[in-house]
């Protein structure tokens, strides 16, 4: 019975990571998360079928029984808050980020597509990488206990979430070196404004340049 007690007690005492786990599987600016963390939206009513599944054993004494009503009656308790409050609070978050990021792309695109000479078959090239800040309204200030830094995706990825998620499909290609530029194309980009700055999108000789940098 010892042991049981100690199993019972053990599970308690990581179960509100268990239910948090999306802060497990977030890294440490808070900007990618996991596909595990939808574990956190089952892991509540799996322990504790799996507590009554144990208790409800025939030859189970009645003082673990006990304890474990206690057990459940104490995780459901300790485990509301965390669990539907903080929990959806960094959901909450990541929504109004993936909207961020979204609205971000699509005024991108918008300029992209309004620029003078602009075709769909015209590879676009991006001078540095591009990169916008997640902000916080006010309605939302007390979600910002963590910091989600950059919202857009990884360099590496964001030519696949414009195709994918966006529609536009346009080649792209990121961070392009500035020196393997042709030097006439060099002459006019310095010139050039960094985006958003009006000016800052250029078609020469068939490509769509954007300045991030």
């Amino acid at each position: 019975m010892k042991n049981r007690i100690c199993f019972l007690a053990a599970a308690l005492a990581v179960f509100p990571l268990a239910l948090n786990f999306i802060d497990v599987m977030m890294n440490l600016n808070g900007t990618v998360v996991h596909i595990l963390t939808r574990y956190a939206s089952v892991i509540f009513f799996a322990f504790i079928l799996a507590v009554s599944e144990f208790a409800s054993k025939a030859d189970i004494p009645r003082a673990v029984k006990n304890a474990a009503a206690w057990v459940i009656s104490v995780a459901i308790i300790l485990n509301l808050h965390n669990y539907y409050i903080k929990s959806n609070n960094i959901y909450m978050k990541f929504h109004l980020a993936q909207s961020q990021q979204y609205a971000w792309s699509a005024r991108l695109i918008a300029r992209l597509e309004a620029a003078d000479g602009y075709s769909e078959e015209a590879p676009v090239i991006f001078i540095g990488a591009p990169s916008a800040r997640f902000t916080v309204a006010e309605p939302f200030s007390d979600l910002n206990y963590m910091s989600f830094g950059d919202f857009l995706p990884p360099t590496y990825s964001y030519p696949t979430y414009l195709n994918y998620y966006m529609g536009f499909l346009n080649p792209v290609s990121q961070n392009e070196d500035f020196a393997s530029i042709e030097p006439s194309v060099q002459e006019i980009l310095n010139e050039t404004p960094v985006y958003p700055e009006k000016d800052s999108i250029k078609v020469i000789d068939g490509k769509i340049y954007v300045k991030f940098k």
